[in-house]
């Protein structure tokens, strides 16, 4: 229960960390650049706040997550600017942006509660964020069928371990403040096996892929 409450999410993060490493080259496009240097510092982001819950140190780790959080809706609303098509859809990702901006600056500097507090809202807004770029990233696969097949497409293995972890998230963050501390690190164990379980989506997707390419 210890690795489950603590550590898995380091763990499920390092996971996807060295799969973009194996994808990256010179030649890889800026997204995935992005996605690489993102996950390397939820891994250390992570570790270091889940040590601090595991050693019960005076200090907590609240405000490592209300920062970790403003860096995961920084990183996703780049990623999905930039692999989605239309204006409208670029637009909503820019004002989903600009709320979540807006939230967290009132958290963390009006309210002056980022430091020593963890409010549910703004991360479930960041999830709920996320949510929406990755439903409208399915409704372009529909709306733009192509003789490719889909499963030979990264982008829709990572997208659907996103779906999968996001949604489940976003439900799990709205009852995390009102329960127990018992009741919390379950709660929080099962939020990282769902975030484990989209980290192997994505390594399956990889090695799918790689497996029909040398097949070809």
């Amino acid at each position: 229960m210890i690795f489950l409450k603590n550590f898995l999410e380091p763990f499920s993060y390092l996971l996807y960390t060295l799969l973009l490493l194996i994808i990256l080259s010179k030649k890889s496009p800026a997204k995935i650049k992005i996605l690489f240097i993102y996950y390397l510092t939820a891994v250390i982001i992570t570790y270091y706040a889940s040590f601090l819950s595991y050693v019960k140190t005076n200090g907590d780790n609240n405000y490592l997550y209300n920062l970790f959080f403003f860096i995961t809706i920084s990183a996703f609303s780049y990623y999905f600017y930039n692999i989605l098509i239309g204006r409208n859809k670029k637009y909503i990702i820019c004002f989903l942006f600009l709320i979540n901006l807006v939230l967290f600056i009132e958290y963390a500097i009006v309210l002056k509660q980022f430091q020593h507090t963890y409010n549910n809202y703004p991360t479930a807004t960041c999830y709920l964020s996320i949510v929406v770029y990755c439903l409208f990233y399915f409704d372009q696969l529909l709306r733009n069928v192509t003789e490719v097949n889909i499963l030979h497409e990264f982008d829709f293995w990572l997208i659907s371990g996103y779906l999968l972890y996001f949604l489940g998230a976003f439900f799990i963050i709205l009852i995390y403040k009102d329960k127990s501390e018992s009741q919390r690190a379950i709660i929080w164990a099962f939020q990282n096996i769902i975030l484990f379980t989209s980290a192997l989506i994505a390594l399956t997707g990889n090695i799918w892929i790689r497996y029909h390419r040398k097949l070809q």
